[in-house]
């Protein structure tokens, strides 16, 4: 339990840490999105060598007359992406967008200030030097995209980070519940049954530490329990209170999965998943420990266990009696 409710602290605060780290980062992304696009002059966007050059990345520029750069992506065949230029100051800046500019005509853009990827370097920025050499060297390193809506990628980006952050405290919250009142915990709430939870645990723990436990796969067998438990899941049960034990086996596609059935007099069930030989074991030592407990699957014990299960422990325990005067 304290493994468990360490590693709730350890989740809550590496994705609510995450959050706060990922707002720091892209705090010029959440000011844009607030306050962009800022219309700007062309001039002021001549010096950009990197995103990191300019606080304002989401940005609208009025009418600059813009070129042609006879460039486009294709996608199944259908122009995707076009290629445009347009002057800011000395150099030159290229957009990205789903339009197509014919020949040199003033455009207004909106769009993100990002950088150019290497294909586009290769791609665009040396054809269009080629192409025209007085301009080589003076075509700026990032480009206008306007391909996608900025606000609406800040959005999902805020999106997501809401529900990692609510994850996050939803994880401290858990923490803080069952470090502050341990009984609350759902491994406790499996415990009450037994007693009282804390006595119970100390039982359990003195019992698992005085050696002598058998193990088959993840269900351990100690003095008077068993108890199965994964990184998932956490089950148990005492021998005294065994029901009925049977073997469950489930056919899909990919083959067969086989299941230990646990069935207690508190009217509580609960699969041990294995391999079919350890499925055996577990189910034969099970029933070393609780001789009394109805071992089998039939369509009649079925029935007898939902419509009259407590004919049926009732039954058990009468058994249990006289096997153990």
């Amino acid at each position: 339990m304290k493994k468990g409710t360490r590693t709730r602290l350890i989740v809550a605060l590496i994705l609510i840490g995450s959050v706060v780290v990922a707002g720091v980062f892209l705090n010029k992304y959440i000011i844009n999105f607030i306050n962009g696009p800022y219309v700007v002059e062309p001039e002021s966007l001549e010096n950009i060598q990197s995103v990191n050059d300019t606080d304002k990345i989401y940005i609208t520029v009025e009418d600059v007359m813009t070129q042609d750069t006879g460039i486009y992506y294709e996608v199944d065949g259908r122009p995707e992406s076009y290629y445009s230029r347009f002057p800011v100051g000395e150099n030159w800046l290229i957009v990205k967008s789903s339009t197509s500019v014919r020949g040199a005509q003033p455009m207004s853009w909106t769009g993100e200030i990002v950088s150019l990827t290497g294909e586009e370097r290769r791609e665009v920025v040396q054809s269009v030097e080629q192409e025209f050499p007085s301009i080589r060297g003076h075509i700026l390193p990032v480009k206008l995209t306007t391909k996608y809506d900025f606000k609406v990628g800040v959005m999902i980006g805020l999106g997501i980070a809401t529900v990692i952050l609510l994850i996050g405290l939803w994880y401290l919250s858990r923490w803080f519940k069952y470090t502050t009142n341990p009984e609350t915990h759902p491994v406790m709430q499996k415990l009450r049954p037994f007693g009282d939870p804390l006595n119970v645990a100390s039982q359990l723990e003195m019992e698992l530490n005085a050696g002598g436990v058998q193990k088959i796969r993840s269900v351990q067998f100690t003095r008077n329990w068993l108890l199965y438990i994964t990184q998932t899941t956490f089950n148990l049960t005492r021998y005294q209170d065994i029901v009925w034990l049977y073997q469950k086996v489930v056919s899909g596609r990919y083959g067969k999965t086989y299941y230990a059935a646990v069935n207690d007099r508190f009217g509580r069930s609960f699969l041990i998943q294995a391999k079919q030989k350890d499925v055996a074991a577990i189910l034969q030592t099970a029933a070393q420990h609780a001789p009394w407990a109805i071992i089998g699957h039939d369509k009649d014990t079925q029935k007898l266990w939902t419509k009259q299960r407590d004919q049926m422990i009732a039954a058990v325990e009468k058994r249990k009696t006289e096997m153990t005067r």
